[in-house]
């Protein structure tokens, strides 16, 4: 642990003994969005079974990570540092970008699932404490129906 000064460090020594009585461990720091997208991908659950359902994942994995139609991914986020706040301005973005709310729903489903992999295993905390519901997806209009 280090800190430009004793008060700092003391401070993050503080924040890493709460998350480890709240959650019974403290889980890793440099972990990002995109490495335990890219996990999750690479060892997806039993549940998906056709190359069909790993391509759509796929491509939802891209866009959590990179973003598209404007909207920034957040894949070099830290998961030390994800909030609820920031998946919720990636899905409203996504949402309001014209995406369906199908693709919205995926979205959102691979990255808490990637998460609480990592979660159960004990190399992260439940992150982030409080998963936004899915927005509303743009209207036909800005999909050019």
């Amino acid at each position: 642990m280090s800190a430009p000064t004793k008060t700092e460090c003391r401070d993050k020594l503080d924040e890493l003994r709460e998350e480890y009585r709240k959650a019974g461990t403290v889980g890793r720091r440099d972990i990002t969005v995109r490495q335990v997208v890219a996990d999750w991908l690479a060892h997806p659950p039993e549940t998906i079974r056709s190359g069909n359902s790993l391509q759509v994942y796929t491509d939802a994995g891209k866009r959590i990570c990179d973003g598209a139609r404007g909207v920034p991914g957040i894949g070099s986020v830290t998961l030390a540092r994800l909030t609820s706040g920031e998946v919720e301005r990636l899905l409203s973005g996504m949402a309001r970008a014209g995406y369906a709310a199908t693709t919205v729903r995926q979205m959102r489903a691979l990255l808490r699932g990637a998460c609480a992999g990592r979660s159960a295993t004990g190399s992260l905390p439940a992150m982030p404490p409080s998963w936004p519901t899915c927005p509303r997806a743009g209207s036909s209009a800005s999909r050019g129906r």
